[in-house]
């Protein structure tokens, strides 16, 4: 194969999604491992997760979604100023 002299694309999608669940999980990790952290967190979500109704699913899918569209809107933005360097 001759080489073109352009440098392999970045993948931005999986640096971004692989750092929010970088973040995710180390948040995760932070919250079990410490009982001073988890306590907090329990007493903060007891009245939250008995009151789950019919409508929590649907709204968690919502937030989801918009999570996921956020995501993908930083890493449209992060290309394209990388593209905009490039020119």
């Amino acid at each position: 194969m001759a080489d073109s002299g352009r440098r392999p694309s970045i993948r931005w999608a999986g640096i971004a999604f692989g750092a929010l669940f970088a973040l995710a999980a180390t948040a995760g990790l932070v919250i079990a491992l410490d009982e001073g952290i988890l306590g907090a967190v329990q007493e903060w979500a007891r009245p939250y997760a008995f009151s789950i109704g019919p409508s929590t699913g649907p709204f968690a899918l919502v937030i989801a979604l918009g999570v996921v569209i956020l995501a993908l809107a930083v890493v449209a933005l992060v290309r394209r100023a990388r593209k905009a360097d490039r020119d």
